[in-house]
């Protein structure tokens, strides 16, 4: 396990939510720094819940494709 500083375990990448509004966010580590977008959305009241599901293709609908 990864620590901080600190001694502190980092914080994982997954699926956060924060428990008051329901709001799911899934958060990734920053390539070169780590996790500070993590530490504060957890500062925020976000708890992880799991890992991030799996990305799924998404293909855009053009005006082409309307008609």
């Amino acid at each position: 396990m990864e620590t901080n500083g600190d001694g502190r375990p980092l914080n994982k990448p997954g699926l956060y939510k924060q428990k008051e509004t329901g709001v799911e966010v899934v958060l990734e580590e920053t390539p070169g720094l780590g996790t500070p977008v993590i530490d504060a959305f957890i500062q925020a009241g976000f708890v992880r819940i799991g890992d991030a599901p799996e990305k799924s293709k998404v293909i855009p609908e053009t005006e082409s494709s309307k008609k």
